[in-house]
């Protein structure tokens, strides 16, 4: 039996070993080996770097100066990162892990994959073990040859990251050939609008700061653009109270003299100079990360990063859910904006929950009927096409066996994930046929380390379990294109056993993030919500799941937290 002293003694050893085990940096890793100089320096001039800094369970294969220069002799900036990111693997594989592959070959998610820019089964790598001591690897896209080997082991941190030598890039069709955009012929304003950021760009365009953006692109620009909600949030200053000056000020304010993307963002300690900085400690901020999630701070205000709008060196754009009010302009309460008319119809509603108030479920001697329960939803608070509440996809700290993320999961007809729960493992089969951009999104926030370290903030005996919201509060969660998507709904897909997994949203088309499974068939919700996916592997932790005792909200009073996610491109995988 544990005493107290030992519980507090094994705690702490595994904080220490957590810190030791988070402390990489792969541009010092690599500063021995004179050899890797020339892929170092793109590592570090792409940002990879701190890409790859802000991850665990990672394996990075690196190029040689000889096969790096003969990459970066072609090809410009932008499609060099890309090409690179196919190079860093979202799991640990060191020589011996290569050489012991499962059936001699298997699938792996790369970081690339976690972009939304891979096509298809573009963003994950064929590793075959060719016998001989030889180990392969190429694209996995159909017809893809093994045109890379394993050539040697540089460095390992056991378990957190590896560094292998390959022979030559693995060269996924169509990646080197696309054509890169050009920074100065980046609409800033037309991406902006797509975003649901329509009263950012007006002002940018009517205020003259857009040229100012567009001069800086060249040498690096990052923008963070509050939604339209965010600018008719309450206690939001009264615009029209401004000099001109001050909302030039104000704007320039979500602005940064550089390419920081969201990796970049994850590492950084120390305050941020913005476009209106003009002195020492002026117009600054500064960013925390918690899992997933960034969130910048001005002093009067904090805003989450919502979603990637474009991320292409040299130019970043970012939406965020509030407008960042610097302490310069704003460092006493700001004059609030006129009240907004009534508005005469009605938002959304949450599904009513079926939580103190409902009866319990009949049994079935009795002949009253059970409540018919309406599967959870976050509250919608936004219109379709404005970006959705919760942090972006594009993150970090997710392990992947097989498969990937951002898939278009109408090519790929069988996969499955594990999700890795402080209960444990329940491994569930996707839907990639019948709700492929449902399946491409799960897939793709999976990959990306969306929900590593989430809760299970919902859970109702004898109906669901509900989860996927980093927020942990049932209203938080986007999706990977940082808006609602439709439903996808499938006759051969209904709620008519224990294990479906299926979105949860908040009306017609507003899935994003959560989702849930059901402890029992729900007729009721087929047509409602859609179906993706069922459980095939451990029923024995859903029935854990379903026992543990919950208070108000239906929330669990002891933690059910899904720590990781594995993807397998094949259900039937280990």
């Amino acid at each position: 039996m544990f005493t107290m002293g030992a519980v507090h003694l094994f705690l702490l050893s595994l904080s220490l070993l957590a810190i030791a085990t988070a402390a990489h940096n792969i541009t010092e890793i690599l500063l021995p080996f004179p050899e890797y100089s020339l892929f170092n320096s793109y590592l570090t001039q792409t940002k990879l770097d701190d890409e790859i800094n802000s991850r665990q369970t990672i394996t990075v294969l690196a190029l040689d100066n000889a096969a790096m220069s003969a990459l970066a002799a072609k090809h410009p900036l932008s499609v060099i990162k890309n090409e690179l990111s196919l190079h860093v693997l979202l799991d640990y594989y060191d020589s011996q892990k290569l050489h012991q592959i499962s059936k001699g070959t298997t699938l792996t998610t790369t970081l690339y994959q976690t972009t939304g820019d891979a096509a298809g089964n573009l963003g994950f790598v064929n590793i075959t073990d060719l016998r001989g001591g030889k180990v392969g690897f190429g694209s996995a896209a159909p017809g893809s040859a093994l045109n890379s080997t394993y050539n040697k082991s540089v460095k390992q941190v056991p378990y957190n990251i590896s560094v292998l030598e390959i022979s030559q890039p693995i060269i996924a069709p169509g990646l080197l050939t696309a054509a890169a955009p050009s920074a100065s012929n980046v609409n800033i304003t037309a991406l902006l609008e797509k975003a649901g950021c329509k009263i950012f760009a007006s002002l940018i365009m009517s205020t003259g700061v857009l040229k100012e953006y567009q001069s800086a692109i060249d040498k690096g620009l990052t923008l963070f653009a509050p939604s339209d909600e965010a600018f008719k949030a309450p206690g939001i200053p009264d615009l029209s109270k401004l000099t001109n000056a001050e909302v030039v000020s104000l704007l320039q304010y979500h602005a940064l003299a550089s390419y920081t993307p969201i990796g970049t963002l994850k590492t950084t300690k120390d305050p941020v100079s913005t476009l209106a900085t003009n002195g020492a400690g002026k117009f600054d901020l500064t960013v925390t990360t918690a899992g997933d999630s960034v969130t910048l701070h001005s002093g009067v205000v904090s805003s989450r990063i919502a979603g990637t709008v474009i991320d292409s060196t040299p130019l970043c754009i970012f939406t965020v859910d509030n407008v960042l009010l610097p302490t310069e302009l704003f460092g006493k309460s700001p004059s609030p904006a006129p009240a907004p008319e009534p508005v005469t119809s009605p938002s959304p509603s949450p599904s009513p929950a079926p939580a103190a108030t409902a009866p319990s479920p009949a049994p079935k001697a009795a002949k009253a009927p059970s409540p018919v329960y309406s599967p959870p939803a976050p509250p919608m608070s936004s219109p379709e096409g404005s970006p959705a509440e919760g942090p972006g996809a594009e993150s970090e700290n997710s392990t992947s066996e097989n498969a990937a993320g951002d898939v278009k999961a109408s090519s790929v007809h069988k996969m499955a994930v594990t999700l890795h729960t402080n209960l444990g493992d329940i491994k569930c089969e996707i839907s990639c046929d019948e709700a492929p951009k449902t399946a491409e999104n799960f897939l793709a926030l999976c990959a990306s380390g969306y929900y590593d370290g989430t809760i299970f903030h919902r859970n109702i005996k004898g109906f669901m379990i509900q989860g996927g919201d980093p927020t942990g509060t049932g209203k938080g969660g986007t999706s990977i294109w940082g808006k609602k998507f439709n439903d996808e709904i499938r006759e051969s897909l209904k709620h008519n056993a224990r294990g479906i997994l299926s979105m949860a949203n908040s009306g017609p088309n507003t899935n994003g993030s959560q989702f849930f499974i059901s402890y029992a068939k729900q007729p009721h919700l087929n047509g409602l919500y859609t179906v993706f996916g069922k459980v095939i592997h451990g029923f024995e932790v859903l029935d854990i799941m379903e026992k543990t005792q919950t208070g108000p909200g239906d929330r669990p009073l002891a933690e059910i937290r899904m720590n990781r996610v594995t993807i397998h491109a094949n259900p039937l995988a280990g």
